[in-house]
């Protein structure tokens, strides 16, 4: 696997975890305006509210490293 840039993965990890937050915003919207969808909307967006607060930890855990390349991207 090719080495790639600390700054580089910092800013894929905070933009995906930004993506999967507006996305849990908006289905947590759909739940408050439409009841008949509640239930299944509600999990779903549940579940990418938990997406994003994983690529925050991640991205919070890559900032304490002392290095500047990541050789092996299966953080």
């Amino acid at each position: 696997m090719k080495p790639i840039a600390k700054k580089k993965l910092l800013s894929d990890l905070y933009a995906n975890a930004q993506i999967h937050q507006r996305i849990a915003s908006y289905l947590f919207n759909v739940v408050a305006r439409d009841k008949t969808l509640a239930a299944r909307t509600d999990r779903l967006a549940e579940k990418f509210q938990h997406r994003a607060i994983k690529y925050y930890e991640r991205a919070r855990a890559l900032e304490c490293l002392e290095i500047d390349v990541i050789r092996d991207a299966g953080f």
